[in-house]
């Protein structure tokens, strides 16, 4: 399992994007994971896997894991932040729902 950095930590309680303060408004604590896969759901293609937002952060060099990214994902989804859609067996894939 990687480990975030504190320094990772740092950005996050303003984030001039709003990403931060959408985070809050749903009860959310932000964190760099959070704030990592819902810029990318908001600001990239149509959908996108849990392997595929992995990738995406591990080509920025930031740290994840499977199981941490799965599950933010599930929690946007519960609080309304993202719109889960259940592929073929056990795949599904996760888009904004704007």
């Amino acid at each position: 399992m990687t480990t975030t950095p504190p320094s990772a930590h740092l950005g996050a309680a303003t984030a001039p994007d709003g990403s931060a303060l959408l985070l809050r408004r749903h009860g959310l604590r932000c964190t760099a994971s959070r704030l990592c896969a819902l810029r990318l759901l908001a600001t990239s293609g149509p959908h996108y896997s849990s392997a595929e937002v992995c990738a995406a952060r591990q080509e920025r060099g930031l740290p994840f894991d499977q199981a941490t990214v799965y599950r933010t994902l599930e929690t946007f989804t519960d609080v309304g932040l993202a719109h889960a859609v259940h592929g073929p067996g056990p795949n599904r894939i996760w888009r904004s729902p704007t």
